[in-house]
Order: structure tokens, then sequence, then C-alpha cells
């Protein structure tokens, strides 16, 4: 692996909207995460959907019923457009007990651009 300069940091929105970038034929979504930047492969591992046209989100643990909604604003889920399954950004483990996991590569900021490690 090597690290690639693919987009200035300021072009990254803060809304969590994506930006699709292309490294060595990935695709590759960047997000930002608080301060960090994450980098997510654009494939979802449970049937190949493009995820990163999917809802980033807050994390809400499945609750009983009568119990409260409980929302964790510190850790965000990217929902996969075709079949609704959840990744955690900063991990890309699943939400739900399965194998699958999101192909996350490193991300850093330098220099006012955002370089990705493929």
């Amino acid at each position: 692996m090597s690290w690639h300069r693919v987009l200035r940091a300021d072009r990254l929105a803060a809304d969590g909207s994506p930006a699709l970038v292309e490294v060595r034929g990935k695709s590759i979504g960047l997000y930002r995460s608080g301060a960090a930047v994450r980098a997510v492969l654009d494939y979802c591992p449970h049937k190949g959907a493009p995820i990163c046209r999917g809802r980033l989100e807050s994390f809400a643990p499945i609750t009983l019923p009568g119990e409260p909604l409980r929302v964790d604003h510190s850790r965000k889920v990217l929902r996969c457009p075709w079949h609704h399954w959840e990744f955690f950004l900063d991990t890309g483990r699943p939400v739900l007990p399965v194998k699958q996991r999101l192909k996350l590569y490193p991300a850093e900021t330098r220099d006012g651009w955002i370089f990705v490690d493929v």
C-alpha cells in the first residue's frame, strides 16, 4: 500500500456527505467524522452495492418494545442503499452479527490535503 493525495480537505463536507475519489482503480468514499477522515471502499460486502450512496447516520441500538429509543451521536453507521445493512464507520464492523465488514483504508489530513493509504 502507498499514500495518495486525493482531495483538498476543505472540499469534504462536514454534514456526512461523502466525496468519491478514484485511487488505483478503486472507488473510495471519504467521510468527515468529527476531526477524523474515514476512507471506505465503495462496495457493500453483503451484495456489492455502491455503499457510499447510502446514508450516514448516528447509531441507534435495538431496543425492546416499551423502551425509549437511544441514539449514540458519537458513533456513525453507514447504511447500504440496497438492503439497509449497517456498518460502523470507525471500524467497518457490521451492526448485525455477521462476518462481512466494510473495507476501510487509513486516511489522514496533511497540509490541507486528504491522503489515503491504498
